[in-house]
């Protein structure tokens, strides 16, 4: 079981490796970048006390999500967003009606960081920068979008590398890990090695692909 999907459950205990395992056929490679136009949908709604996580090197685009979800009445929105305000720019955690600047986030920008989001708490690098209590715990309207959110009103692309990306459940369970690959066709994609399933760029044109990790 551990060499077929790198995790194995002992009584109540499920215990996962680091070790990434893809189907045969598939090649892993270091990041997928968008140019802006391209996103994978996760399929995934996450209360709004759960946590995500993305490796990513994210260059400013007004508004733009790297990762998480938005609703055109600004409520059940998560992730990571980025625009502009009072002429000035801003990298954001938004939890529902939530918006909290992460100045620490905006100075990182175009280069490799680790982004991480956890109940009220924002990171950088897993160094705590931000801590807002936030009470809101129903169920995100829309489903989580990698590189780029798009609803009834609203489309933020994102121009990105993305190295992996992790959901988590509001019980810190991770419940999404997207790995950036080729599938035995030779497309892009992500693949979630929680479920098994290879998810797919939903926009339009195609997703640049970094180097191949032997």
């Amino acid at each position: 079981t551990i060499m077929q999907t790198g995790r194995i459950t002992i009584g109540s205990k499920k215990i996962i490796f680091d070790k990434i395992i893809l189907p045969e056929g598939y090649t892993r490679c270091e990041y997928l970048e968008s140019t802006g136009t391209q996103y994978i949908d996760t399929g995934i709604y996450l209360s709004l006390d759960s946590g995500w996580e993305i490796d990513a090197n994210i260059s400013f685009v007004e508004k733009s999500m790297p990762l998480g979800c938005d609703s055109k009445l600004e409520d059940n929105r998560l992730g990571f967003a980025m625009f502009t305000w009072e002429n000035s720019r801003v990298c954001s955690d938004i939890i529902d009606n939530v918006t909290r600047a992460v100045p620490s986030w905006l100075n990182s920008l175009n280069e490799r960081h680790l982004y991480k989001h956890d109940k009220n708490n924002s990171y950088l690098d897993n160094e705590l920068v931000k801590s807002e209590i936030v009470t809101e715990k129903s169920i995100t309207s829309f489903s989580i979008k990698i590189f780029k959110n798009i609803n009834a009103s609203f489309i933020r692309g994102s121009k990105c590398k993305i190295y992996y990306a992790k959901l988590f459940d509001n019980e810190s369970n991770m419940i999404w890990n997207g790995i950036p690959c080729l599938d035995n066709n030779n497309k892009p994609c992500m693949y979630d090695t929680v479920t098994g399933q290879t998810f797919y760029n939903q926009g339009t044109g195609e997703f640049i692909v970094g180097p191949i990790v032997e």
